[in-house]
């Protein structure tokens, strides 16, 4: 885990503790928050171990209320792993709670122009309506600054 601003997304520069998708205890997450008040948001999937443990996802509402949760994926099972562990609920317990779907090996600048995000089932598909895109340089200074916690 580590500590540092946020580089990246709709939350810029907020205080913000990066969680590995392998990480385990939630216990450890919540004795970095008491120990660091004033970090505002959790942003689970971090350091490009994308997704949330189970042990974790199944105790996000022991962590205070005010955080801004993020969780990055990169498979759609992962997102599935969410929704049937109570999206509705983290969802209205956070102050805000956003999924993010990374997709690797793309064009960043298509981003830009993309408007909408299909993804297909073997049943149904899924369509997603994208409001806001936000760019990041890889070389942004704000990525050197995490602080690893122990």
């Amino acid at each position: 885990m580590f500590i540092g601003k946020e580089a990246e997304g709709p939350y810029q520069n907020k205080l913000t503790l990066f969680v590995p998708g392998s990480h385990q205890s939630i216990s450890e997450v919540t004795a970095v928050l008491v120990k660091h008040l004033d970090i505002e948001c959790v942003y689970f999937g971090a350091g490009n171990e994308r997704g949330i443990s189970t042990s974790l996802l199944t105790n996000l509402l022991s962590l205070p209320k005010y955080l801004i949760v993020t969780i990055e994926c990169d498979r759609t099972w992962q997102v599935m792993k969410i929704e049937q562990n109570y999206y509705e609920v983290i969802k209205k317990y956070f102050q805000d709670l956003r999924i993010v779907f990374t997709v690797l090996g793309e064009t960043p600048e298509a981003v830009k122009r993309i408007t909408d995000i299909k993804i297909l089932g073997s049943d149904r598909l899924g369509w997603c309506t994208i409001a806001d895109r936000y760019t990041t340089f890889l070389d942004d200074p704000r990525y050197n600054e995490d602080k690893e916690v122990h």
